[in-house]
């Protein structure tokens, strides 16, 4: 029976890549001919091969030429509309609003959503819960939204839990489409996205994905598949879903067998200036939005200061029992 609806959903997915990789064609027409040129891989079979692919080599691909790029955007659009069905249905004309209501409210689909959009498996069933950050004041527009598509109201919290409280200030969640999805609402106490996301309870969900732009405050590990908990351990039940999608999750960088560069937990991060910040244009739902788009998180215009904790204990790292009042941010 099991084996019956694995062989089902494969189908399914089959299906769904078909549907979307007709509408890619379309949309890239041009782009993947002169890809298709370059590369001598019919484009079909480089879109089967991409889910198959780590995030180190999609990256290189993307980097060889404009073709390439083109085709490896439209691959991370294609990715998002999949899963995006699963939550607000497959009506194109649903998918284009809450791309532009994404877009106009200045918010972003962070948490297992985002970074299961950036490595493989690319697997829906993995991602139940889309995790949609908010700009303070701009949460009406989501809920007017998810209203219109008749999804039901799960819970509306006054208040948030307390490991959130510093960087949230509401919290919604609605019931998905498909059966088992979720749609929660994490409201900023401030006009930026980034002050929820430097708030996860782990690394592997400080990424970010908004109208044009990806941004990952832990690129490094996410191409590593490694995750860490920050001041506040990780539930079983999330700590579990991690371990399925890959990852090698740990309290701290005790048993890394080099030194913690930019992940040690004691070491101060600042956004300003994207040290260590990995970000990707993949240009929005209609590639509207070249390299150079100013659509996404203002970054410049905003200052934060994070650490995952107070103490080291990695033997080979040079702030192993560093005083963390005496480490500078960088």
């Amino acid at each position: 029976m099991g084996g019956h609806n694995r062989k089902k959903r494969q189908v399914t997915r089959q299906a769904a890549y078909g549907r979307e990789g007709k509408r890619m064609r379309l949309r890239h027409e041009k782009s993947t001919a002169a890809a298709h040129q370059f590369f001598h891989i019919p484009e079909m079979l480089l879109m089967e091969l991409l889910p198959h692919c780590q995030l180190d080599s999609v990256m290189a691909l993307a980097q060889t030429s404009h073709y390439a790029r083109d085709f490896v955007k439209a691959f991370f659009a294609t990715n998002q509309r999949i899963l995006l069905q699963a939550f607000i249905g497959i009506s194109n004309a649903v998918i284009a609003m809450f791309y532009w209501i994404l877009e106009v409210s200045g918010s972003g689909m962070a948490g297992a959503f985002a970074s299961s959009l950036l490595t493989p498996p690319y697997n829906i069933e993995l991602t139940l819960n889309l995790n949609l950050f908010v700009p303070r004041g701009n949460v009406f527009l989501w809920r007017d939204f998810l209203g219109s598509l008749k999804l039901p109201l799960a819970n509306d919290q006054p208040g948030v839990d307390r490991r959130y409280h510093h960087t949230t200030f509401s919290h919604v969640v609605f019931l998905g489409k498909s059966k088992g999805t979720t749609i929660s609402i994490s409201e900023s106490r401030d006009n930026s996205v980034l002050t929820p996301l430097i708030g996860a309870t782990t690394t592997l969900n400080t990424t970010i994905c908004t109208a044009a732009k990806f941004y990952s405050l832990y690129a490094d590990l996410l191409r590593q598949r490694r995750a860490i908990e920050g001041w506040f351990p990780t539930p079983v039940r999330k700590a579990v879903a991690i371990g399925k999608r890959g990852y090698r999750s740990s309290f701290s960088t005790t048993s890394w067998d080099r030194p913690c560069g930019l992940s040690c937990p004691v070491l101060w991060r600042h956004v300003r200036g994207l040290t260590g910040v990995g970000v990707f244009t993949w240009g929005g739902d209609r590639n509207q939005h070249d390299d150079f788009s100013e659509v996404g998180i203002p970054v410049t215009d905003n200052d934060f200061k994070w650490r995952l904790g107070d103490t080291c204990t990695n033997r080979h790292c040079q702030l192993r029992n560093a005083n963390y009042l005496s480490v500078a941010a960088p």
